[in-house]
């Protein structure tokens, strides 16, 4: 949050802006200043997004992980392609039942970044979009995003030890 939360926001903005990040920097410091840009709008849904993904990704991917090859067979070795089979089934299985937690504060921040309005007027804004549909908009793509990510990082992690 202290640390890319800053870029997040000037890459979400340049998005939302279709401006390029060199030019929303600019702007950005030109109309919130320095304060703006070290504390930029949407950190505090960030928390929220970010505490569940790490908890997902650190403790209970792992343990769930633990879990099935505890009921491995001892002994047992797998072929490579099955492992990454299993590993990429782990992955899925933990992104669709911890995505929907951090979605709401996900959808907040970004409309935040890019919208650079506070909490309740992203709230509000949201919901004069399209009611409370709107802050679920995009969970189909962010389960897949994060199926990658818990698939991935245990697998790099697993090959790195």
């Amino acid at each position: 949050v202290l640390v890319t939360s800053q870029v997040e926001h000037i890459i979400t903005r340049a998005h939302a802006t279709d401006a390029s990040v060199g030019t929303t920097f600019q702007r950005l410091q030109h109309s919130r200043g320095v304060r703006g840009l070290l504390l930029p709008p949407g950190m505090g849904m960030m928390v929220c997004r970010e505490i569940p993904f790490a908890t997902t990704l650190f403790h209970v991917r792992p343990a769930l992980t633990a879990w099935v090859k505890k009921h491995d067979e001892e002994g047992v070795h797998i072929p490579w392609y099955q492992w990454i089979g299993r590993e990429f089934g782990l992955g899925c299985v933990t992104s669709v039942f911890t995505s929907p937690i951090s979605h709401i504060p996900s959808v907040i921040a970004a409309y935040q970044q890019g919208h650079g309005v506070d909490f309740r007027t992203a709230i509000q804004q949201l919901l004069d979009a399209g009611g409370y549909k709107e802050l679920w908009r995009g969970l189909g793509a962010r389960t897949v995003s994060l199926a990658g990510t818990f698939t991935v990082v245990p697998i790099v992690m697993t090959l790195v030890q």
